[in-house]
């Protein structure tokens, strides 16, 4: 039905320019000829290719939909794999403050016990050695 309201179309448009040109309003030289072919060949081409333009079109369309949603979900995911990742990193940060607080109350404790650990040992040593010395010097 379309398509032969265009022919009907073309028809009439066809039949009012003889008219024109047979009654002498529309004088006929290079330049209205080649204007008449450009029109015509343009209608024609768009009559004939505008289908296919746009299958292509809407298939392109589809194809940038499909890739502008796979980036936008490979983007949300990445956020998502990023915002664990500091939450984690704020987990492990404030572990390793307290482990920090926990190593200096240590070191601290052994600097300040380490000169009675170290008069402790020696003398458990040599109290022992006293002790197998007399011991020994007895038995002989």
């Amino acid at each position: 039905m379309r398509r032969f309201i265009n022919m009907l179309n073309i028809l009439t448009i066809s039949l009012i320019t003889l008219i024109l040109i047979s009654n002498k309003i529309i004088l006929l030289n290079e330049e209205i000829l080649i204007l008449l072919c450009f029109i015509m060949f343009f209608l024609l081409a768009y009559n004939y290719t505008k289908r296919s333009i746009y299958i292509n079109l809407n298939n392109r369309k589809i194809i940038i939909k499909d890739s502008l949603l796979l980036a936008f979900n490979t983007l949300i995911t990445k956020l998502k794999d990023q915002l664990i990742l500091e939450k984690k990193s704020k987990k492990i940060k404030k572990n390793l403050n307290i482990l920090q607080i926990y190593i200096y109350s240590i070191v601290s404790q052994i600097y300040k016990n380490l000169s009675k650990i170290i008069l402790q040992n020696n003398y458990d040593l040599y109290t022992k050695k006293l002790i197998i010395h007399i011991i020994l010097n007895n038995k002989w």
